[in-house]
């Protein structure tokens, strides 16, 4: 061995320390290398992403469109229902209460005119009135058999007249044998005789056209045999 490598291998084996100092500076070099890059490196991600927030371009906030409300739809107007026009319903005519004692149509002045009284077979009762407007008065009736008949008459005026009388001929006149009963002067008059089946008249009239008398008459029949 010579000098030069006696003398290395003499300063290898005296300076330990001083090698492992090397080691711990590298190794801190290193390290601070490392660090630097790597807060280089985060430096420029952070760097990028600021520019990056930067320059981009905004996307535009959608203006929210609003909602077109529906439209209601129209209640339809209800068509009115024309309603029938009532039939007016027309106002009874009151009739005139039914009475015995309603006056009869007025006796006719002759024969011809007389009121009919029909078949006779029960109890008929009028009123009426002779004078200076109404001379005399007629009333008919019939038998259909053999009757027993009852005329009574009463009046206001004692001067007031019945007759009964056959129309024997028919020829609507009073002639002679044709009157069967006649009373005398008296406000009353009675007549009461079977007569046969046929037509009768009765007929009412004043002493005088100057005599006004109001007179009730009453004219019944019944049949001879009926009790």
């Amino acid at each position: 061995m010579n000098e030069r490598d006696r003398r290395s291998s003499s300063n290898h084996n005296q300076n330990p320390q001083g090698r492992q100092n090397l080691v711990f500076i590298f190794s801190g070099i290193i390290l601070v290398t490392a660090i630097t890059a790597s807060l280089v490196t985060f430096a420029l991600l952070k760097q990028d992403e600021l520019f990056g927030r930067i320059n981009a371009t905004p996307s535009p906030t959608a203006t929210p469109t609003p909602a077109s409300a529906a439209s209601p739809t129209p209640t339809p107007t209800p068509t009115a229902t024309e309603s029938p026009t009532p039939t007016p319903t027309p106002t009874p005519t009151l009739a005139p209460p039914s009475s015995a004692s309603s006056p009869a149509p007025d006796p006719g002045n002759t024969m011809g005119q007389a009121l009919n009284l029909g078949i006779l077979k029960d109890t008929r009762t009028y009123n009426d009135f002779v004078g200076s407007v109404d001379v005399v008065d007629y009333y008919r009736f019939q038998l259909d058999t053999t009757s027993n008949v009852a005329v009574n008459l009463s009046s206001l005026n004692a001067y007031t007249h019945v007759e009964l009388i056959l129309d024997r001929n028919t020829n609507g006149q009073v002639d002679n044998g044709e009157v069967l009963y006649q009373n005398a002067r008296s406000s009353s008059a009675s007549i009461g005789q079977p007569l046969g089946a046929g037509t009768y008249f009765i007929r009412v009239y004043p002493d005088s056209r100057n005599e006004n008398t109001t007179y009730t008459i009453e004219v019944a029949a019944t049949p001879v045999g009926t009790k």
